[in-house]
């Protein structure tokens, strides 16, 4: 009986307590809008509404977003691409994980659309404080530089929907930053620090703090992970060696790849990815083949790829390098998949050092895989799961994987 009581009194003084907290949290919201505005120097166009939301709610526009931007069929391919890569199990239910996930790491959000803000209504306004900072920056960016335009822009180049995605959520997690530190007078673009290191050496923190995140495949977590580490990163660098106003003018001139993001003097230096073409395998993929993506990798994906199974360090310093790239994946009638990538590299060390790695990936990636066929620049896998063709040409390295190649002539080599 007293149990019960208490949790009643408890529970009244909560919803009183949001009250408050609610107008107060949009007070300082008034305030926080001002203040980044000044400090980033873009002005503010037009007023912010705000509002909040509940868990449940939340989960309801996830959901709604998902289904706006991803077809039934379309989730259903990224999750058979990720199970052919090894990068989810074979259990793994990808839409239902990715709901959690991010009902789980959501404490706000700008919807450009409508040009409002939300945040959650669980979170006290010292918890708050930091998200509106973060998504006041996206209403400015919007407001300044329009992104509604972003949307769908990218389709047939996802490695540069990343890069761009990180410019964006990278700006915003630096004037958050600026925004926390302000009491201090600290501006971290003038202090040269190892920014990305940081964010990922809070990752135990964040495991006790958010239980899906830490449970979720590495591949869906780091591409969570990448626009606000990578992305701060690179807005950090690029103002640290420039200024603010290179960061205005990359919203024209955006940044084309995961490798400028990466490698922000490539951005700089406007080191442009190579167009690569795919090649023609249609001796290898009869009719009851059918093709269900072409995308872009880019240095990040094919870094995801060698990560899983190879040292992080390995995998980065591999995947270092690119130069373009362009992958197909199949799907037979019967069920089976096949993943088949054309790649070109910065120089001949840096294919070669790909395909060393991509080699001993495949190996670990499949547990039964027997090297059956090797000559200079070519290996042959058998495995449990299709045969795998891992090909070396000057710069060009050429993946073909999940297919029979028993008494089959090996496609002409041209990547470009």
């Amino acid at each position: 009986m007293w149990k019960a009581l208490l949790l009643v009194i408890f529970f009244c003084s909560v919803v009183a307590g949001q009250a408050v907290e609610h107008a107060s949290i949009l007070g300082e919201s008034q305030s926080v809008i001002k203040e980044i505005s000044a400090m980033r120097g873009l002005p503010i166009q037009k007023s912010v509404k705000f509002g909040f939301k509940s868990r449940k709610e939340l989960e309801s526009i996830i959901i709604e977003k998902l289904d706006e931007n991803y077809e039934p069929a379309e989730m259903q391919v990224q999750e058979k691409l990720l199970r052919r890569l090894g990068l989810i199990p074979r259990d793994y239910d990808l839409r239902s994980e990715i709901i959690k996930l991010l009902t789980e790491q959501i404490g706000g959000f700008y919807e450009p659309r409508k040009g409002e803000f939300y945040l959650v209504d669980w979170l006290s306004l010292e918890e708050q404080k930091p998200v509106i900072a973060h998504e006041l920056m996206h209403a400015l960016q919007d407001q300044n530089f329009d992104l509604r335009r972003f949307e769908k822009a990218f389709e047939d180049n996802s490695d540069k929907e990343i890069a761009v995605q990180a410019l964006i959520e990278g700006e915003a997690t630096i004037v958050m930053f600026n925004y926390m530190f302000r009491a201090s007078g600290t501006d971290i673009t003038t202090v040269k620090l190892p920014l990305r290191a940081l964010l990922e050496a809070s990752g135990g923190m964040r495991e006790e703090l958010y239980p899906a995140l830490a449970r979720a495949p590495r591949a869906l977590r780091e591409s969570l992970e990448f626009p606000y580490f990578y992305g701060a990163e690179f807005v950090h660098k690029v103002v640290y060696n420039s200024s603010w106003k290179r960061i205005d003018e990359s919203y024209r001139d955006l940044p084309d790849s995961t490798e400028q993001i990466i490698h922000p003097e490539k951005f700089l230096n406007r080191e442009k990815p190579l167009k690569v073409q795919p090649r023609d395998v249609s001796a290898f993929l009869s009719r009851d083949w059918k093709k269900l993506e072409t995308q872009v990798n880019g240095e990040f994906g094919l870094y995801l790829i060698l990560a899983e199974f190879l040292d992080k360090e390995r995998a980065q310093a591999s995947a270092a390098g690119w130069g373009g790239d362009v992958y197909e994946f199949y799907e037979h009638k019967d069920g089976t998949t096949a993943f088949v990538m054309s790649s070109t590299w910065d120089t001949e060390e840096d294919a070669e050092e790909f395909f060393e790695a991509y080699c001993e990936r495949t190996t670990k990636r499949y547990p039964t895989a027997k090297l059956v066929r090797e000559q200079k620049g070519s290996r042959v896998y058998s495995s449990a799961e299709g045969d795998i063709l891992i090909e070396l040409a000057g710069r060009d390295v050429f993946v073909l994987e999940g297919v029979s190649l028993s008494n089959q002539e090996e496609p002409s080599k041209s990547c470009n």
